[in-house]
């Protein structure tokens, strides 16, 4: 990408909003979405569906429909979560946001036709306008010149007018236009320097100039290191909760399989026994490597590579939203909740922004 500073079209301007506002109003409307699910209205809406063709033969029962509509809800607001902050960068003319934009916005299309089928086309028109002129070319660091205009023609007048009585008429005429003699070259002088720049030079008494040293990389700002700090703990903490979690459902099955039942009293009787314990542990498994992965990202944010601060913002994003899911069940995800917004906060700050466009 070029660093010239181009001037942000209209149209990539006024796209780049409506795919901000868009997906907040998708995320907010996946929320709403999620508490009506268990609702006597939608559970009757879901039997209709299920009661006629072609879904009767599909062999669904009602818990299959919820739990699809959850996944598809929670997966909805994860995109749009991911889509609001890609949005943000691409109004700030990041190349690497527009295209992932453009690889989240049919998911996010399919995914939203669960929650809301207007909102989310709109959010995945948007980001189509994007990818056309002049966004393209915008984001491509290209500045095309205005086409010329044609020269005004400029006709003789005939009869020429003349002078005014007792004037001569070389006094009336236009200066000459033609080239005019090229400036006599002397010989080459030496720049002038006065002050700090002149150092002498020892034994003889001339001056020679010093050059400005070239600055060096800015210091880290404080909201980079709190945010990698921060990510750190949080990924320590969650990934020993995790292993211990782990550890306690392989080393004693029936006791975590009673509580389970306690929650679902149906569970047993749409999954068997092994089937829930290898579904549980995978998907521990699963967070323990996301959370050593975002450990990587800020590592690699303390060093200033920019697609890092992309990565960890985006994580600590769907991290926010997924706590903010898990709250309702569990008032301990509050803490995490809080970090996740923190972190969030600092990679959003002004001066982190300077500090990786500097590097």
């Amino acid at each position: 990408m070029s660093d010239k500073p181009l001037p942000r079209p209209g149209q990539a301007t006024l796209a780049g909003w409506m795919v901000v506002v868009g997906s907040v109003l998708v995320v907010v409307s996946a929320f709403e979405r999620l508490g009506s699910l268990r609702s006597l209205e939608t559970q009757e809406a879901i039997e209709e569906f299920l009661a006629e063709p072609p879904a009767d033969g599909l062999g669904l029962s009602l818990q299959d429909v919820t739990s699809l509509l959850h996944v598809l809800v929670m997966v909805t607001a994860g995109l749009a979560t991911a889509s609001a902050i890609l949005g943000w960068y691409a109004l700030r003319r990041s190349r690497s946001a527009r295209l992932a934009l453009g690889v989240l916005a049919g998911p996010l299309f399919l995914a939203g036709l669960s929650v809301s089928g207007l909102m989310p086309a709109i959010v995945a028109a948007s980001v189509v306008v994007l990818w056309f002129q002049p966004a393209r070319d915008w984001f491509d660091g290209v500045s095309r010149p205005e086409p010329p205009t044609a020269p005004v023609e400029r006709r003789p007048v005939w009869p020429p007018e003349q002078p005014p009585a007792g004037e001569e008429p070389w006094r009336s005429a236009p200066p000459p236009t033609g080239p005019g003699l090229p400036p006599v070259a002397g010989p080459p002088q030496p720049p002038s320097v006065t002050g700090s720049q002149a150092r002498p030079v020892s034994g003889f008494g001339e001056t020679r100039p010093t050059w400005p040293a070239t600055p060096g990389p800015a210091r880290r700002p404080a909201s980079v290191v709190w945010a990698c700090f921060l990510t750190w703990a949080f990924s320590v903490t969650a990934a020993l909760v995790l292993t211990v979690s782990v550890v306690w459902i392989l080393s004693d099955t029936d006791r975590f399989l009673a509580e389970m039942v306690k929650q679902e009293p149906e569970l047993l009787e749409m999954m068997s026994r092994s089937m829930v314990v290898t579904s549980v542990v995978a998907t521990l498994v699963g967070l323990i490597v996301a959370v050593v992965v975002v450990s990587g990202f800020a590592v690699l944010v303390w060093r200033g590579v920019p697609w890092a601060r992309l990565a960890l913002t985006i994580s600590a994003a769907l991290g926010a939203v997924g706590s903010l899911v898990l709250l309702v069940g569990a008032v301990a995800m509050v803490v995490p909740l809080v970090g996740a917004a923190a972190i969030l906060m600092l990679m959003l700050r002004p001066d982190t922004a300077a500090w990786f466009d500097r590097r």
